[in-house]
């Protein structure tokens, strides 16, 4: 297993419903971002031996299903954090600033949508490791054989490693576009529209604006940003308002994954029994980084 989207694509049948609806833990279920941390990384270097040299592994991890409910609340909480850091950025008229982290937590973001679907990636010993909670679920036939091949293995995830070393952003985004085409499968409504929305992203080109603006020494979306006075939306002219078609774009698909996540949250946190204001950042369904831009002028 040399990439990783040959490890993705070991990642079977399912959606993000039976995934919530499969943990099993006390509820209320006790959290706190700002003291709660995985155990998980520490469980796996203590287990690389064990793992083996291969590329994959099943193997028993004690506490499945709190560990897996904890690291998803803080997946959720960095994609929150940042784009709320996204927010701060565009309130104090860091127009351009915003646009980066905007991108960042659409990232962030996509690493929530993976570990809905029961996939979660750490660093471990230099190197990222993908753990799917869920392998034993999958078509009716995947389930029987899973069972069969991994009878004795209580509390089983899977281990993914391949030869490539490190989770890159393309290849978060190519796990994306695995899970909506798994996700995808028997669904209707809401739930095909969320796989459908997750194929745009893993298609759509959201790092282009940020890429330019980092690697580029003089390009900068809204040169405003530099103004000497304090930001004013009312000064914003139509010089300054970009119809970029990238600028768009990420915003957009931001918009509509922060839509989407937050119908998905509401439902993990009802089933965990956490009070529904655990998460403030996504109260909203338009988040305002999402408004740094629209089109006409002296509008912001």
């Amino acid at each position: 297993m040399k990439s990783w989207q040959a490890a993705a694509d070991k990642i079977r049948r399912r959606n993000i419903n039976e995934v919530i609806e499969s943990i099993e833990v006390e509820t209320p279920f006790g959290f706190d971002p700002a003291f709660d941390a995985s155990d998980v990384p520490d469980f796996l270097e203590a287990s690389w031996e064990v793992i083996g040299g291969g590329h994959e592994a099943v193997i028993t991890l004690p506490g499945r299903d709190m560990n897996f409910a904890r690291d998803l609340l803080i997946s959720i909480k960095k994609f929150c954090h940042v784009l709320e850091c996204a927010t701060h950025a565009r309130n104090r008229g860091a127009l351009t600033w915003a646009l980066v982290d905007a991108y960042h937590a659409a990232l962030l973001g996509s690493r929530v949508v993976a570990a809905l679907y029961g996939a979660l990636s750490y660093t471990v010993n230099g190197r990222t490791v993908l753990v799917d909670f869920r392998p034993n679920l999958g078509s009716v036939d995947e389930v029987k054989r899973f069972q069969r091949d991994f009878k004795g293995v209580a509390e089983p995830v899977l281990i993914l490693r391949p030869q490539k070393a490190l989770l890159e952003q393309k290849d978060s985004w190519a796990l994306i576009s695995r899970l909506s085409s798994i996700g995808r499968i028997g669904q209707t409504g809401v739930e095909l529209e969320f796989c459908s929305l997750l194929e745009d992203l893993a298609k759509s080109s959201l790092g282009a604006i940020r890429n330019l603006i980092l690697y580029d020494s003089v390009y900068w979306t809204w040169r405003y940003d530099f103004g000497a006075g304090p930001f004013d939306e009312r000064a914003l002219s139509a010089e300054f308002v970009s119809d970029d078609e990238s600028v768009r774009r990420l915003l957009d698909s931001l918009k509509a994954l922060v839509s989407s996540v937050r119908r998905y949250v509401a439902q993990l946190l009802a089933h965990l029994g956490i009070e529904e204001g655990a998460f403030p950042e996504l109260a909203n369904d338009v988040p305002a980084i999402t408004q740094v831009v629209h089109s006409g002028a002296n509008e912001v």
